[in-house]
């Protein structure tokens, strides 16, 4: 599942690689107040691929107002469908 969320300053998970114990902890600061500025949610897909030692963006053909992002790095790539919604003006 990928989210798209409208604030740049908020992230749904802290990673805490300091903990005294040596253990990583996960916290999680999605609250309610960061979900209500969500945009969307769409599932993803996860398919292996030929290996490839660069992270690459790509984009698939467009079929109308719905195209997919590629991401592709060592031997995964995960396809996150858009479709663009609006006037466009």
């Amino acid at each position: 599942m990928v989210v798209v969320n409208a604030s740049a300053s908020q992230w749904g998970l802290t990673v805490d690689l300091l903990a005294e114990d040596g253990s990583v902890q996960f916290t999680t600061d999605y609250t309610e107040d960061v979900r209500a500025e969500e945009v969307g949610r769409a599932p993803i897909e996860i398919d292996q691929r030929e290996y490839t030692d660069q992270p690459t963006t790509s984009f698939g053909t467009q079929s109308g107002s719905d195209v997919d992002i590629r991401f592709d790095w060592a031997a995964t790539r995960i396809v996150v469908p858009l479709q663009f919604v609006g006037s466009g003006s």
